[in-house]
């Protein structure tokens, strides 16, 4: 019993496209990309849709800061071993799997990472930086706001409270 060439390429061809059209359907799915952090900087706050010109104000904003953030965010990051990336990971699935508040969140991150004295100190001073950093950010977000799209935010964060 002889198989052609030809039958074979035939029945590699139909697996080819059977195994990625499943694959298709898979990505179809799957969950959103994330977005950068400091991309997510730029979003509009909660229940507000920028406007055209609003959006033309943000995408200035996002030229000039985008690649400031991204290299703060960096610099946090860099400060860490791979093996404290993965301490740290792990800490902050537990503690969201357990329940716990955000302050425990943190004390639980801590202990599991232990950064030596030097990179606490490194930490805290990319983390100033990151913060004021992002205060501009959020004030110049803050300041292409409409006094309607603030009174959103508040509504919105009112109803989140209650």
């Amino acid at each position: 019993m002889r198989i052609s060439w030809q039958v074979v390429a035939g029945l590699c061809l139909c697996f080819a496209v059977a195994v990625r059209g499943g694959a298709e359907e898979k990505v179809k799915g799957a969950a959103k990309p994330r977005v950068s952090s400091a991309a997510a900087a730029f979003n509009a706050p909660a229940p507000v849709e920028w406007n055209d010109e609003q959006k033309k104000a943000v995408e200035e904003l996002k030229n000039e800061y985008e690649t400031k953030l991204s290299a703060a965010f960096a610099r946090r990051d860099g400060i860490y071993t791979f093996e404290q990336k993965k301490a740290r990971n792990s800490a902050q699935k537990a503690a969201k799997a357990a329940g716990k508040t955000p302050a425990e969140t943190r004390e639980a991150v801590t202990a599991a990472v232990q950064l030596t004295d030097e990179q606490k100190k490194d930490l805290e001073t990319a983390e100033r930086e990151l913060q004021d950093l992002q205060k501009v950010v959020r004030g110049k977000i803050t300041e292409l706001l409409t006094p309607d799209q603030r009174l959103q935010i508040r509504n919105a964060k009112k109803k989140k409270k209650a």
